[in-house]
């Protein structure tokens, strides 16, 4: 994992950010729309949660997780609150060894959490 130092989760509000598509049928991200989403809940001092389970973050590959990680800790240091907000990235995968790959790619982004998704299994909790 990265070797830099990571701020604490702190109390308060995390909220999800949804990722916004281009509309010209390629399926493209808009990251654009993204950073706009991600500057507006900084500037309002939220916590957020990228690539979740409540919206397309099961659908996300690993290039695109990374890359919304990317966009939104750029997004933070334009606005010299890397240190003040936190980002979550959402981790699912299909087996151990993806979410733990996941997991040092997102640090590796500049995520200061990860959570890991287990309801995409039911039944596998042992």
């Amino acid at each position: 994992m990265s070797s830099r130092t990571s701020n604490n989760l702190r109390p308060g509000v995390y909220a999800p950010i949804l990722t916004p598509y281009k509309d010209e049928g390629t399926g493209a991200i808009d990251l654009e729309a993204f950073s706009r989403s991600v500057a507006r809940l900084a500037r309002a001092d939220v916590g957020m949660i990228i690539a979740g389970t409540l919206g397309e973050g099961p659908l996300l590959d690993q290039e695109e997780r990374t890359s919304l990680a990317k966009c939104a800790k750029s997004t933070l240091e334009s606005l010299n609150l890397e240190d003040q907000i936190p980002l979550i990235i959402g981790v699912m995968g299909a087996s151990v060894r993806e979410c733990v790959a996941q997991s040092k790619a997102a640090a590796e982004a500049g995520a200061n959490a990860v959570y890991v998704a287990d309801s995409l299994f039911p039944g596998a909790h042992g």
